[in-house]
């Protein structure tokens, strides 16, 4: 695969950060939905990592179908974290 030159890794990275943030941001705002200790820019970064694998998998196969399963894969994961806040704030 070809090494991008500086100045466009620079701002490759400066976009995938700013979608963290921005995740983050999101995450924060749901922290009480959140296991108590869950850290979202963490978090923030696996959802983009498994987002742009769906991506890059979709572009690959040339269909949705990687995509959606990514999501899904997500949704279940963040539904069961969730879950596990509910269960763990109950007396």
């Amino acid at each position: 695969m070809h090494e991008p030159d500086p100045p466009v890794r620079e701002l490759l990275a400066i976009n995938f950060d700013g979608w963290v943030d921005a995740v983050k941001g999101c995450l924060d705002a749901a922290q009480d939905r959140l296991p108590p200790g869950t850290d979202t820019r963490a978090l923030g970064q696996f959802i983009l990592t498994v987002m742009e694998g769906g991506v890059m998998q979709s572009r690959t196969h040339r269909s949705l179908e990687a995509f959606d399963a990514s999501v899904a894969g997500l949704r279940d994961y963040l539904n069961r974290l969730q879950a596990d806040a509910t269960s763990t704030s109950k007396p």
